[in-house]
């Protein structure tokens, strides 16, 4: 056990961390919360590491998420994640770059899916220069033998009533609806793969959605919130 935590946030933390489970009980982003709360009740991270037996610097890692700017934190995900999302500890190293440059960063670690590697270069490159962060960005493609890129469409949620709902859900059914609503949205015709926050969501897709879907950004902005709206609402 862990000062601070449950016995049910205890087990769930357990099933979550130091394993190779497809399915976990938590998100990154809830373990990092719940080690969070550990901490200010007096907990040490030694005490964390030994009670979940994993290493103090994966703990590090995961509180690292905690630093993220708020808008990018629920994208911290498990490694070999199929949706819109990141490998913790790749997004735990943009932990390193100033906020303001952390969303820019976040941007092209989706669209052109960067490599941990990758991330810790552009890192190093942005804390060593006074380069902008779209050329140290340039730089690390500049690398690449080919560069792919996906097309990244990042929504919000508009309702205050749909955000007091999904709030209080975790991240697994938070998965699940917003996975529902993409099926509805391209159907299987088309691959589109997604993430929902507390109050955004975020989408890639091998194609340029609001194009595709003779749309504006605004428009299916919209359509998403409807989904979702009405999703939330069936038995």
């Amino acid at each position: 056990m862990i000062v601070g935590i449950s016995g049910e946030d205890y087990r769930d933390l357990v099933l979550s961390v130091g394993t190779h489970r497809k399915t976990r009980r938590l998100s990154p982003l809830e373990v990092a919360r719940l080690l969070e709360r550990a901490l200010a009740a007096g907990a040490s991270r030694d005490d964390c590491a030994t009670a979940l037996g994993i290493g103090k610097t994966q703990v590090r890692t995961f509180l690292q998420l905690l630093n993220l700017n708020d808008e990018i934190q629920h994208l911290a995900d498990w490694r070999g994640s199929k949706n819109a999302t990141i490998p913790f500890s790749t997004l735990a190293e943009l932990a390193r770059l100033a906020p303001e440059k952390q969303m820019q960063a976040v941007d092209s670690v989706l669209r052109y899916d960067f490599t941990w590697k990758e991330v810790v270069q552009l890192v190093q490159i942005a804390n060593r220069s006074n380069k902008p962060i779209s050329e140290c960005i340039t730089n690390v493609l500049d690398l690449r033998p080919e560069v792919e890129t996906r097309h990244l469409f990042v929504g919000a949620i508009t309702s205050e009533s749909l955000i007091h709902q999904i709030r209080a859900t975790n991240q697994s059914d938070r998965d699940r609806l917003f996975s529902q609503a993409l099926s509805r949205l391209v159907g299987s015709s088309y691959k589109a793969r997604g993430r929902l926050g507390d109050g955004k969501f975020t989408i890639i897709s091998d194609h340029d959605l609001p194009k595709l879907l003779d749309t504006t950004p605004d428009e299916l902005e919209k359509t998403i919130n409807e989904l979702l709206k009405t999703l939330r609402s069936l038995p």
